[in-house]
């Protein structure tokens, strides 16, 4: 099942991972050990305790897996006119397509799988880059970004819960790719 979704989404360009429901809870474990150990900030804390929605959602289906599909981000150019002088200005990726981007994606799956009798539902807030970077779709450079193979890191993670039945519930240990571990290129060029 999972390479006919790979080779439908493929035609749009996008990218698909499968994982079992179960890597919630080792997500959660990751998220607690790192909040005891003192090492995420106040806004992390936050996300953790106020906007990630690990409880599943009543849906019409049993919740088995989770889709992860990865989207190259489009580039957007705006032009604004300062004191009558034009200044390009290129919008960071993600902010045009935020909001549309997972529908659209989500009633292409459902049309999909509904053809082969399954479902799915987009996920409320989830950590996406921890859950691609554990789940081995994605890998962390040092600059917190993830990196899809074969599309870099301009793209974003998206998931959506289905009933497919998955029999591997791959969690990946290695989270940052191994050329970031002692590169440093990004530290030595980051103004903060």
């Amino acid at each position: 099942m999972l390479t006919y979704i790979q080779e439908a989404l493929a035609g749009q360009g996008h990218k698909a991972a499968m994982t079992g429901i179960d890597i919630l809870e080792k997500l959660q474990e990751d998220l607690r050990n790192l909040q005891n150990k003192e090492k995420l900030n106040d806004y992390q804390n936050r996300l953790i305790e106020e906007r990630y929605d690990w409880e599943l959602p009543k849906v019409d289906f049993e919740i088995k897996s989770i889709l992860l599909v990865g989207k190259k981000n489009t580039i957007t150019k705006l032009k604004f006119e300062y004191k009558g002088k034009e200044i390009p200005v290129i919008m960071p990726p993600g902010y045009n397509e935020y909001f549309d981007a997972p529908d659209r994606i989500e009633h292409f799956m459902q049309q999909l799988l509904g053809e082969k009798g399954y479902k799915c539902k987009e996920t409320p807030m989830l950590p996406n880059k921890l859950l691609a970077a554990r789940s081995g779709f994605a890998k962390y450079g040092r600059n917190n970004i993830v990196y899809i193979d074969g599309m870099g890191s301009f793209c974003q993670v998206y998931l959506f819960y289905t009933d497919i039945p998955v029999e591997e519930h791959p969690f990946s240990e290695e989270l940052i790719m191994k050329r970031c571990a002692t590169c440093g290129a990004c530290i030595k060029v980051c103004p903060t």
